[in-house]
């Protein structure tokens, strides 16, 4: 038991912010997944082409 150990076990916050880091993007990518099933559907309702939408971008 040397002092590394000593050291590490006082500040164990790594998983922390892994955890936290990892909670933040999650809603990101979801959203990102979300427009992308939705995109066909809301192109039919409002009839907006795949075109006017790369004009856009």
């Amino acid at each position: 038991m040397g002092a590394a150990t000593d050291r590490t076990s006082e500040h164990p916050y790594g998983w922390v912010i892994v955890t936290v880091a990892t909670v933040s993007l999650a809603p990101g990518f979801a959203a990102g997944g979300i427009v992308s099933v939705l995109m066909k559907p809301l192109e039919q309702e409002f009839g907006v082409s795949a075109s006017y939408r790369l004009a856009l971008s």
